[in-house]
């Protein structure tokens, strides 16, 4: 059976369902927050376009490589296609998200003000960055710690996580960590981010990404991805976000598991 969502997305999902990223006392909107002034820095970044390289291996099994194509405009509108292993392609106009993959008898679609938290979070994170992981820690109480590798370092604990963020001297997130418990000695992932890109909007874009994660089986699932070919801020042609002039032809519906069924 094909997942609820797509596999283009493996790791946010993964720190979205089985990380439950929930907190106490949210901080007060005021008071310093690094995950938060990072997220706020990602706000400067109206358009994007780069091409995604992608590698997800675990351990005894042949790696999956994925090479994407995408096109990002603030706000609610991306355009993703999909080349390897299967041809995909994902369409978000500012009303309505669509997804079809192809082979499959009908697409996915829904309203974006009724996606899941999942889809949410996914389609406004600004591609190329760590907002996948940022935004989620964003609202939970932050702690910062002494330094450490890393001259700016934060902890924020989840209901059954706790995540630490680690900045370089120019505040920019070089290395985020999942771990079970508060006294960190049993990690549950580990994402670090390198080749780091000046935007010239305030904040940076890593072009490489390394992400490792231990599985139930105590096995690791890795996955490194590539950014090739960044723009930021510059123009972007609307028609790459009218699904009309794509997948003229396909019938959606607004459930993920129909897309797949006979």
């Amino acid at each position: 059976m094909r997942p609820a969502t797509p596999g283009a997305w493996f790791w946010a999902v993964w720190i979205g369902t089985a990380a439950v990223l929930r907190g106490g006392e949210p901080s007060a909107p005021d008071e310093p927050h690094l995950a938060r002034e990072l997220c706020r820095a990602y706000r400067a970044v109206e358009t994007v376009y780069c091409e995604i390289r992608k590698v997800t291996a675990v351990e005894g099994r042949t790696p999956v490589r994925m090479l994407s194509c995408v096109t990002y405009r603030r706000p609610d509108r991306i355009h993703v296609e999909n080349a390897a292993p299967v041809r995909r392609r994902i369409i978000a106009d500012g009303q309505t998200l669509y997804y079809y993959e192809q082979g499959l008898p009908r697409g996915f679609s829904r309203p974006i003000s009724k996606l899941d938290p999942e889809w949410l979070a996914m389609l406004r994170t600004v591609p190329g960055t760590p907002m996948e992981h940022l935004q989620r820690l964003q609202d939970l109480p932050e702690t910062r710690l002494p330094a450490a590798d890393f001259p700016l370092r934060a902890l924020y604990r989840a209901t059954n996580t706790v995540v630490v963020l680690s900045c370089d001297d120019q505040k920019r997130p070089v290395r985020i960590e999942y771990f079970a418990s508060e006294q960190m000695t049993n990690r549950l992932a580990d994402c670090r981010y390198g080749d780091f890109r000046d935007t010239g909007a305030g904040c940076w874009i890593p072009c490489r990404h390394e992400a490792v994660r231990r599985l139930p089986d105590g096995t690791d699932a890795t996955e490194r991805r590539f950014i090739h070919n960044l723009e930021v801020n510059g123009p972007v042609d609307p028609a790459l976000f009218d699904v009309r002039g794509f997948l003229p032809e396909v019938e959606f519906v607004d459930e993920f598991r129909r897309t797949y069924q006979p």
